[in-house]
């Protein structure tokens, strides 16, 4: 039967560090991005790691790096080599550091922290015909939101305007 579960975010991290080894340090040739003063009070805030006592412990381009090796190594579960994943990493980053591209606010807050919280944003919540279904999708609603992600909500189980209630 443990055949048919699938695999555990720790199991999936072991394998890929088994293939492709630790996140290296971030390439000298990556450029370095430019940030503005209100780039970097939202970086501050909401995504660069931090210490025990809220100090950031990840610079901008810190982060870049980590969620670019998270996401890129993935690759080497499919066969990937690390100079594959090292090549995908350096071409994501230097997207992330140039701004044409940032993914959404739970891959940035969760990717490469260990933390095994989602990368998704968005999830759409069945909502069952009772009083038990509609308070759990409000709980899941609560859950998705606390790790970053957003709701959006299907109704379809619900009985037409008009039903007999027993």
């Amino acid at each position: 039967m443990e055949d048919l579960l699938a695999p555990s975010y720790e199991e999936i991290i072991g394998e890929i560090k088994k293939k492709i080894g630790e996140r290296p340090e971030i390439p000298a040739d990556l450029p370095k991005g430019e940030w503005t003063e209100q780039s970097l009070r939202v970086l501050n805030e909401r995504y660069l790691m931090k210490d025990e006592n809220l100090n950031p412990i990840e610079t901008p381009e810190g982060m870049c790096w980590r969620v670019a090796w998270e996401v890129s190594s993935a690759e080497a579960r499919w066969g990937a080599t690390k100079k594959e994943v090292m090549k995908n990493a350096g071409d994501f980053y230097t997207l992330l550091v140039s701004h044409k591209f940032l993914p959404n606010s739970p891959t940035l807050m969760n990717a490469g922290t260990g933390n095994g919280l989602q990368y998704s944003g968005c999830y759409v919540l069945p909502v069952d015909d009772s009083l038990v279904g509609i308070f759990d999708a409000v709980k899941y609603t609560a859950l998705i939101h606390q790790t970053g992600g957003g709701t959006g909500f299907s109704f379809s189980r619900i009985r037409p305007h008009g039903s007999i209630v027993k």
